[in-house]
């Protein structure tokens, strides 16, 4: 999911963070140099009655949500 596609069904996150990593560029199976990627975190409250989640994007994509163990307020 791209990150226009994120606010459209999800709205505004609560919270963003966004950062700079550095990954290993491939070729053939070798590490031939490394390439940065723009990491970035979103938070999300839905509201009391569900938990908070935390979704990652790369470079504007979606990569992972993870779900906290906490309910929202």
């Amino acid at each position: 999911m791209s990150k226009l596609r994120l606010l459209a069904a999800c709205g505004e996150p609560v919270q963003r963070a966004q950062f700079y990593q550095l990954q290993p560029q491939y070729h053939y199976g070798e590490v031939v140099g490394q390439v940065g990627v723009l990491r970035e975190s979103w938070h999300y409250n839905f509201g009391s009655r569900r938990l908070l989640r935390e979704v990652i994007l790369e470079n504007g994509k979606v990569v992972d949500i993870k779900t906290d163990t906490s309910h929202g307020f």
